[in-house]
């Protein structure tokens, strides 16, 4: 569904949901805007304190680099201190049968049969470890999240949820007629698991991991990894969690 205008005399979240049939409202997430637009806020003061301190007013580098700089930082800041403002109505609603998005641009609605993968990439860095999550329909156009409401953990844990309440029933009765199935770099199929050009029979796997940002798959009687794969390379990770785990446990006829 594209994007419509935004119209705030019509578009409150409960008729739109009515228009979408959408059902019951779940959750509503919301950005923390404010302690982005603080530490804008607070990045040029302490820049400036700092060339004061570093470079008296007369000092003649201060006239002609300095203040020069701090004048485009500060700039800068501004710019970015009004994007956000302006972004301060954003909303992602949870609804029973869907997603409802408000945007500084517009709203946007999408059921959850109309998805068809959902991507959860992990980043580590120096802070921690961060969650994004994109949302992919059928026909191959993506359902923006936004970079507040994408890195939401919480928000993409439900998303993964709904989307494997869905898919998943789908992957099991076609793993079950015999069909391979491809997530990614990895494909499963009632023989085994293919990692690129590597084989291995389900009878040698040891367990298959869901760490903190990859999926480990271990072979029976070996030390070392036979595959460590990346979740941004996974499209529906939680998938072919509950796929494998049916498999490795006989939880289901044809495992």
């Amino acid at each position: 569904m594209k994007p419509t205008p935004l119209d705030s005399r019509f578009y409150e979240s409960q008729g739109l949901a009515g228009t979408y049939q959408l059902g019951e409202l779940r959750k509503e997430f919301a950005p923390n805007i404010w302690v982005y637009i603080f530490i804008w806020s607070s990045f040029p003061i302490v820049m400036l304190f700092i060339n004061f301190y570093l470079h008296p007013i007369n000092d003649a580098s201060f006239a002609t680099i300095w203040l020069p700089i701090c004048g485009l930082v500060i700039l800068g800041c501004l710019t970015v201190i009004i994007v956000l403002y302006r972004g301060r109505n954003r909303r992602i609603y949870v609804y029973e049968h869907g997603l409802l998005a408000v945007r500084t641009n517009g709203v946007e609605a999408v059921r959850w049969e109309e998805m068809a993968i959902v991507w959860h990439k992990v980043t580590r860095n120096k802070n921690g470890i961060t969650h994004s999550y994109t949302l992919q329909r059928k026909d191959g156009s993506e359902f923006k999240l936004g970079f507040f409401f994408r890195i939401n953990q919480k928000l993409g844990s439900m998303i993964e949820e709904e989307a494997a309440r869905l898919l998943f029933p789908q992957a099991r009765a076609s793993y079950q007629q015999g069909q391979p199935l491809y997530f990614g770099p990895l494909t499963l199929d009632l023989s085994g698991l293919t990692y690129n050009t590597k084989f291995l029979p389900w009878n040698e796997v040891e367990e298959i991991q869901f760490g903190r940002t990859v999926i480990v798959v271990k072979k029976q009687g070996k030390i070392f990894n036979w595959a460590s794969i990346s979740y941004g390379d996974i499209p529906n990770q939680r998938v072919l969690q509950q796929l494998s785990t049916g498999v490795l446990y006989r939880s289901y006829e044809g495992a």
